[in-house]
């Protein structure tokens, strides 16, 4: 069944300045609906939902927050960037709107920016290992890996189970040239899950650090089988300049084209 069938549009137009009570309600309708469509993949319909629903409740905040969710899912980061801003002007105390600003900013390039409302989420959460987590990624993008691995390890002090984490400081390791800890980051990150093709990936670039090329190609085969798209991001790599011009290299990535 349709989902605008779950709100009686006609009547609604028959009223032209609903009660706030009236308006209340049909943007709990529009809210439920935005929320199933998320739930079944389509942002865009969630998004007109969402964005329905706040012109009937312009002052709820926590609606922008699901919004700038939805604008996330497909990718649009910098309007997303607007809704989680507004969200943390009004309801500064939330530290997982902090946390999903700063997500937004690292994907927009405004790095600095995130290090510093990173930093705001885990004042307000200390516990916060995800948080913890992607402030070492925002450190790693600057550079500043001793940083990040302090930030992955105490993110790991609180969750130390995420094979995300293990593989974000597996990497940081690796650009310290500390390979053999960053081989064994890489390596419980896929003990813990296999299936994640960046681990196999970044294992791969230690190994050819290591001068090892046939022990960096069949961790790249492995990760490009569970990941496909990761061969053109392999193809522009900065971490591969060494490999590239190598035909082993270049036909496995060309297969991406």
């Amino acid at each position: 069944m349709p989902d605008n069938a779950d709100i009686d549009t006609e009547a609604v137009e028959q009223v032209e300045e609903p009660s706030p009570e009236a308006q209340q309600h049909i943007a709990v309708r529009f809210v439920e609906r935005a929320r199933r469509y998320a739930e079944r993949g389509n942002h865009r319909a969630a998004i007109e939902a969402y964005r329905n629903a706040l012109q009937l409740t312009p002052t709820n905040y926590e609606l922008f927050f699901e919004l700038g969710n939805a604008y996330s899912s497909i990718a649009n980061h910098a309007t997303a960037t607007v809704m989680y801003e507004a969200v943390v002007e009004q309801l500064e105390a939330w530290p997982e709107a902090h946390y999903n600003l700063a997500n937004s900013l690292l994907q927009t390039e405004q790095i600095e920016r995130a290090v510093e409302t990173y930093k705001r989420a885990i004042e307000l959460r200390e516990d916060f290992s995800e948080a913890h987590d992607n402030l070492g990624c925002a450190y790693n993008r600057l550079g500043r890996y001793d940083e990040a691995i302090a930030c992955h390890e105490r993110a790991l002090e609180i969750q130390p189970d995420s094979a995300p984490t293990y593989d974000n400081l597996g990497y940081a390791r690796y650009k310290l040239d500390d390979l053999d800890a960053a081989e064994a980051a890489h390596r419980k990150s896929m003990e813990l899950n296999d299936a994640d093709a960046n681990a196999h990936y970044n294992l791969g670039l230690v190994q050819a650090k290591r001068g090892d090329v046939d022990g960096a190609m069949e961790c790249f085969r492995h990760a490009f089988a569970q990941d496909d798209n990761l061969r053109a991001f392999a193809a522009k790599d900065d971490d591969t300049a060494s490999l590239r011009g190598a035909a082993d290299f270049d036909a496995l990535v060309a297969q991406a084209e």
